[in-house]
C-alpha cells in the first residue's frame, strides 16, 4: 500500500500537469485540440493501450517534476515555507530533553542547528523508534500518507507553475498560433488570469498541508521525547551527529571543518 501511495504521487501530478497543460491548448484552437483528442484515442489498435500509455508516462513526468520540486525545496528563497523542525529541536534542548553532541563529546550548541540539519536529526530520531514506540508506531501510517500529499501537492505546484510558460513556448515557437491580434491578446489575458487562479489555490493548498504536516510530527515528536525522558528517570536523551550533518542542503563541507 506505501509503495502504490509513492507512485501515486507521481502519477497524479502528472495527470494534473498534462490536464493543465490541455487546456491552454483547448483554448487557443477548440477545434484542433478536439480533432487531434480524437485521433489519438479512436484508432481501432488504440484501445486501452493509449489509456495505459498516458498513466506510465504520466508517472514519469510526474517523477521529473518531483524531481525539480526537490531542487526547490531547499533553495534559501523558498525554504522558509517549507517544513522546520528546528525550533522543536532547540526547544528540547532547552527543556534539557535532548541533548545533541559531536563525535568527539563536545556540545552541540543551539544556535548551530539548520532547518536542514534539524530534518535529519528528527528523521533519524523518528525512524530509530518506528519499530519500538507505540506512540510513534500508532502515528506513522498517518504521517506517511500525509508527507506522500505533501510532496505530491508540491509537484503538482511545479506543473502548474511552469505549464503555462511551456504553453507559450510550443504556441510561439513551435506550433502554427496564428489568429488575429485582436483574439490573441484576449486569449493571453484570459489563459493569463486562469493560470494565475490555479497557481493560487496550488500553492495556498499545499502551505496550510505543510504547516499540518510540520505540527503534527511535532507533536507526536514532542510525546515521545517527553515520554523517554520521563521513563529514563529524567535523564536527557543523547544524540550524536557530525559537523556535516548541520549543513545546508546544498553546502559542501570540507573534512577539516569535521569534528
Amino acid at each position: 500500500m506505501a509503495d502504490a501511495r509513492r507512485f501515486f504521487r507521481y502519477v497524479i501530478p502528472g495527470l494534473t500537469f498534462i490536464i493543465e497543460i490541455s487546456i491552454y491548448f483547448w483554448l487557443s484552437n477548440p477545434g484542433k485540440f478536439h480533432n487531434s483528442i480524437l485521433t489519438i484515442f479512436s484508432g481501432k489498435d488504440v484501445g486501452i493501450g493509449a489509456f495505459f500509455a498516458l498513466f506510465i508516462a504520466s508517472g514519469a513526468l510526474g517523477f521529473l517534476l518531483g524531481i525539480i520540486y526537490h531542487f526547490l525545496y531547499w533553495l534559501p528563497c523558498v525554504r522558509p515555507c517549507m517544513v522546520d523542525h528546528s525550533p522543536l529541536i532547540k526547544k528540547m534542548m532547552g527543556f534539557g530533553w535532548v541533548e545533541l553532541k559531536y563525535c568527539d563529546s563536545c556540545d552541540v550548541e543551539q544556535k548551530e542547528i539548520t532547518q536542514a540539519g534539524a530534518w535529519r536529526i528528527l528523521t533519524a530520531f523518528w525512524h530509530s523508534r518506528r519499530g519500538s514506540s507505540e506512540i510513534i508506531k500508532g502515528a506513522n501510517e498517518r504521517i506517511d500518507s500525509l508527507g506522500n500529499t505533501v510532496h505530491g501537492l508540491g509537484t503538482a505546484c511545479v506543473g502548474a507553475l511552469i505549464s503555462y510558460p511551456l504553453w507559450i513556448f510550443i504556441q510561439c515557437y513551435l506550433g502554427n498560433f496564428n489568429p488575429p491580434l485582436s483574439i490573441c491578446w484576449s486569449l493571453f489575458f484570459f489563459a493569463a488570469f486562469f493560470y494565475i487562479a490555479i497557481l493560487i489555490f496550488h500553492i495556498a493548498n499545499y502551505l496550510a498541508i505543510v504547516r499540518d504536516f510540520n505540527s503534527i510530527i511535532n507533536i507526536v515528536t514532542t510525546q515521545q521525547i517527553r515520554s523517554e525522558y520521563e521513563k529514563n528517570e529524567n535523564t536527557p536523551i543523547m544524540i550524536f551527529i557530525s559537523k556535516r550533518d548541520l549543513a545546508d542542503k546544498y553546502t559542501c563541507l570540507r573534512r577539516k571543518n569535521e569534528r
